[in-house]
């Protein structure tokens, strides 16, 4: 038999984590007056992952999980800030070159402070990916005037049930 809140899924530890929905019933089923035995076996938990959300909404008022410990970022603020500056000023700069001008590679050293990867990341949180350049033909000055000349001239043509094909791979007599 599920217990209440869970997926239906079979995969979840007994002891594991409780979901939002689960401690707020919990709350609610303290409050109605249920004993805590009677909540774990609804819940399919120990008493004492009750008497500790019970705990936590005494101490915090609230039963969203809070932060656990883990590595510290690698990269500081001040490091964040360096990098989205290099990337601003330089936008098609790449990565090691990124990481040299930001001082996390020092030119003698062998491997950098910090992983290309680490980079990557904290560039995307901040809305910057690296995408390859498309490449482009490039065109004569003189092509550029005759382009323009028919953005220009097509500038107040009415499209409407008329078709205009254009074509840069040859010349259409």
């Amino acid at each position: 038999m599920r217990s209440f809140g869970t997926e239906i899924s079979g995969n979840r530890m007994r002891g594991g984590e409780l979901t939002e929905v689960q401690r707020i019933y919990c709350l609610a089923q303290v409050e109605a007056g249920a004993k805590t035995a009677e909540i774990a076996n609804a819940l399919g938990c120990s008493q004492r992952c009750v008497q500790k959300t019970i705990q936590r909404w005494i101490t915090t008022s609230s039963t969203t999980t809070q932060p656990r410990m883990g590595r510290p970022p690698i990269l500081t603020s001040r490091d964040h800030r360096r990098l989205l500056r290099i990337a601003r000023q330089k936008p098609s700069i790449e990565y090691h070159k990124l990481m040299e001008e930001a001082g996390l590679w020092a030119p003698d050293q062998a491997y950098p402070d910090v992983s290309t990867r680490t980079v990557q990341r904290a560039m995307a949180q901040e809305g910057y990916r690296n995408f390859r350049a498309q490449r482009r033909p490039k065109i004569s000055a003189a092509t550029a005037t005759k382009r323009l000349q028919l953005a220009q001239d097509l500038q107040g043509f009415d499209f409407g049930r008329q078709t205009l094909k254009f074509s840069d791979e040859c010349s259409v007599a």
